[in-house]
């Protein structure tokens, strides 16, 4: 009944939302990741020439001008202005030229009284900079979230929204409208009707760490992106800026375009050998024929292990309960919940712990494992040894009359977060932390909100929006991970990734791909390797490959049957 309310809503939402620009996430360039405010006319030019004779064939497009292309005021109507100095021919001018190549081009912006950078933005400047923007011939615009007035960001975005909808000229289409507001209010699920695309996360770094870590807060949200709707951000890619290595480059350019992040270059194009590594990642036409499928489904992790175990490690969120209207998960049991005589909390599968060096909870099973979790405190991904139900796990006390449960490990209250810090859309993230204390015998803040708890019906209600902790089933990883996603044709992408640090065999069962609609066998096809392999894929016949560290094989399935 889940599943089928879950679909009956993403068709309602279909319905409901305009018809989309985007048939498929777009491919271009942005000046930040290389630049930064190192940007100027000249280099935007260079930039164009490179594109149009190195990457536009392949459908990279958009030229988009992050931030510091502005002067530090407005002009005496009120209008946005270049810097000068920099961009002594104005935007209009360099517009025409990168139009002129065959290519598109993109402007930068925040729902602000400033830039990140602290140039002027367009908070209270909505309808005068959207109709400058198309005065201009702006083909995109990328529009973030800093120096704000604090108020609901849907509403802040939702108003530069029409503004570009109302402004557009009769002969022109609106253009592409990138929402920046770093995931923290979880835009996957409001964004679609104002925006083509939205960031799930904050600024992506060059490193190893950066890129997982995007993919696992990208995870859970699949089911909110699409041609209908509209596509994850995880941000600008870091193919060949020099800090993580050419399998983990290719990691990530297949990962974006399994999961249909917008293929947004982030590199050095001006001095991009065609004969180098860097190139052959950026250019596999087969890789980008699958971010860009017209099916335009987001790729899913479909099963993940550790060292060929199925993980054992899962996180807890608060939701609302299975008796609600809107529920989502698939098995209300998710939320059955007991605090056992031996202080331990637990549902029939597995036992809570807490992790104190990283202050965050999971779910294990009961046996010893080591698994993988995101610490979204320091950015970076950790390895812990979940330990089973035993004299060595978590034990908590229910104290007080407030319906406080405490740790035994830590001495901390277990409480619903007062703010989504992630994009964990489904609820709010379930924590640790410091018990309320007493002041003049009363609380700072009133436990009822976050760090009260009663069991009914086997459930585990938090009285903070009175809502049930919950098994998230979508948050595992492990240290091998297989993804998927439907393609055109009945096809299926499969991505093997080996987060390891070292080489592994990886087998790929068709019974991964149970809760898609497969059919009984699969020829397959390498990406990177641009090979039709003799292995087959059947419900008799599994497919193994040598996956070396930090790296994938991508496959394509085509049915044969």
């Amino acid at each position: 009944m889940a599943k089928l309310l879950r679909v009956l809503c993403g068709l309602l939402l279909a319905i409901a939302i305009q018809s989309k620009q985007l048939t498929a996430p777009p491919m271009g360039f942005n000046t930040w990741n290389f630049y930064a405010c190192d940007i100027d006319e000249n280099i935007i030019k260079e930039t164009a020439d490179a594109m149009a004779s190195k990457v536009a064939s392949l459908g990279y497009k958009y030229l988009n001008l992050d931030d510091c292309w502005q002067a530090p005021y407005r002009d005496k109507d009120g209008k946005l202005v270049a810097d000068p100095t920099r961009f002594p021919s104005g935007i209009k001018s360099l517009a025409d030229y990168v139009h002129n190549l065959g290519l598109k081009i993109g402007i930068y912006s925040s729902a602000g009284f400033y830039t990140c950078q602290k140039y002027p933005a367009s908070l209270g400047y909505e309808a005068v900079d959207a109709a400058t923007f198309y005065e201009w011939g702006i083909d995109y615009l990328k529009y973030d979230n800093c120096y704000t007035d604090a108020g609901w960001p849907e509403k802040r975005y939702s108003i530069m929204s029409e503004s570009l909808r109302v402004s557009a000229p009769s002969n022109q289409s609106t253009l592409i409208y990138s929402l920046c507001e770093w995931g923290r209010h979880n835009p996957a699920v409001w964004a679609s009707s104002i925006a083509d695309v939205w960031r799930v996360s904050g600024d992506i770094r060059d490193s190893w760490e950066s890129i997982i870590s995007r993919v696992m807060i990208n995870s859970p949200l699949w089911r909110y992106a699409g041609v209908a709707t509209g596509f994850n951000d995880m941000d600008m890619l870091e193919v060949g800026n020099g800090h993580c290595t050419l399998a983990e480059y290719r990691s990530h350019f297949s990962l974006w375009s399994l999961l249909k992040s917008p293929l947004i270059l982030g590199n050095n194009l001006i001095e991009l050998d065609v004969q180098s590594d860097v190139y052959s990642v950026i250019s596999n036409d087969e890789v980008i024929a699958v971010n860009q499928d017209k099916l335009g489904l987001q790729g899913r992790l479909v099963y993940s292990s550790s060292s060929g175990i199925a993980p054992s490690m899962h996180k807890v969120i608060a939701t609302k309960c299975a008796s609600e209207e809107g529920f989502y998960q698939d098995d209300p049991s998710d939320q059955q919940f007991v605090l056992d005589s031996n202080g331990y909390l637990r549902n029939n599968e597995f036992c809570l712990q807490e992790i104190t060096d990283i202050n965050s909870l999971l779910l294990v099973q009961h046996s010893p494992d080591t698994a993988e979790y995101f610490n979204t405190a320091s950015n970076k991904v950790n390895m812990v040894v979940l330990d089973s139900c035993s004299a060595n796990s978590t034990q908590w006390v229910l104290a007080g009359d407030g319906g406080n449960i405490v740790s035994q490990r830590s001495g901390y209250c277990l409480e619903v977060s007062k703010l989504d810090l992630q994009p964990l859309i489904q609820g709010k993230r379930v924590q640790t932390s410091t018990c309320a204390p007493l002041i003049d015998d009363k609380l700072v803040y009133d436990p009822s909100e976050h760090q009260s708890w009663v069991f009914p019906n086997g459930n585990m209600l938090s009285l903070y929006q009175r809502q049930c902790l919950t098994l998230d089933r979508d948050a595992f990883h492990g240290w091998q991970e297989y993804w998927a996603a439907p393609l055109s044709d009945n096809r299926f992408a499969v991505l093997l990734l080996n987060k390891g640090s070292n080489d592994v065999d990886m087998t790929l069962k068709l019974s991964y791909l149970s809760s898609m609609d497969v059919k009984s066998k699969y020829s397959l096809r390498d990406l990177w390797l641009k090979q039709d392999l003799a292995a087959v894929l059947s419900a008799d016949e599994d497919a193994t490959f040598q996956v070396k560290s930090h790296d994938v094989v991508m496959l394509v399935l085509t049915p044969t049957d």
